[in-house]
């Protein structure tokens, strides 16, 4: 993959997840999975979802010392924004249990 299709994707990838936060944030405010699947969602599992995003987008676009370039991630970042979303949502889903 070259820098310009890397740069192509990395930034896609902030959009889609700037993208996200709010509509996540919308679609909790508007009780939406009340309405349509009759499941009401703790304030928790919304937080988790929350974080998880906003977790993620940090590890890609803030790079991990002043010497790093900032539009370059490494892989590790990717490994950590992973695992931020995987956590999360696992948090979410199996909040009670």
């Amino acid at each position: 993959m070259s820098n310009f299709e890397k740069s192509k994707f990395i930034s896609k990838l902030c959009i889609i997840l700037e993208i996200l936060i709010p509509c996540v944030a919308i679609f909790f405010i508007l009780d939406v999975p009340l309405m349509l699947f009759k499941i009401s969602l703790f304030n928790q599992q919304f937080l988790a979802v929350f974080w998880s995003l906003v977790l993620a987008l940090t590890f890609i676009t803030i790079p991990i010392s002043k010497k790093c370039p900032k539009n370059d991630p490494k892989w590790y970042d990717f490994v950590l924004a992973m695992l931020a979303l995987i956590v999360g949502l696992y948090a979410a889903i199996f909040y009670l249990y």
